[in-house]
């Protein structure tokens, strides 16, 4: 009698072992990015501004330009989990003064992250962020960009711990 294996338990090897290997592929090839922004960024007033986070801390698929456009471009379809936050400099808010921090898909609002308006006089570096989650094609871009009515330009803060954008394919 031969000690060959079974063909049972050979296609049974081969389809864990092809699980597995898809799975670290899954893994390695995900999308994944994360841009920051250290250094400041003039946001003049009442205009939707593009945030230029020019530094990539990682990029797993090579899809986000930091160069020239400031976009991500999906290179795969599936769900995606876009978080972004942006700090501007220390200011003096008054009542009736805003700010709008918004995710433009293809070159249109698809939703805003934050937005408010200040009821009273405060002064504060001013924070915003937010979490979206999309259904994106292959091809679909996304930037971030901000609106603020302060009276004039403002800075962003230069400090990327809070200026960030990070993108995750869900699946």
């Amino acid at each position: 009698m031969s000690l060959e294996r079974l063909p049972v338990i050979n296609t049974l090897e081969q389809k864990i072992n092809n699980r597995y290997s898809k799975l670290e592929i899954d893994t390695i090839v995900n999308s994944q990015a994360k841009v920051t922004k250290n250094n400041a960024q003039s946001i003049p007033n009442t205009t939707y501004t593009k945030i230029q986070y020019d530094d990539e801390v990682y990029d797993t698929l090579n899809e986000y330009d930091s160069g020239v456009n400031y976009r991500f471009t999906c290179s795969k379809a599936g769900t995606y989990m876009f978080k972004a936050d942006i700090m501007f400099t220390n200011k003096s808010w008054t009542a009736g003064e805003q700010i709008r921090f918004a995710l433009y898909k293809n070159g249109v609002i698809l939703s805003h992250f934050d937005r408010f308006e200040y009821q009273g006089n405060n002064t504060e570096y001013l924070y915003a962020s937010g979490v979206i989650i999309d259904k994106a094609s292959i091809g679909s871009y996304y930037e971030v960009y901000i609106y603020q009515g302060s009276g004039g330009a403002l800075n962003t803060h230069t400090d990327a711990r809070y200026n960030s954008f990070t993108i995750q394919r869900l699946g």
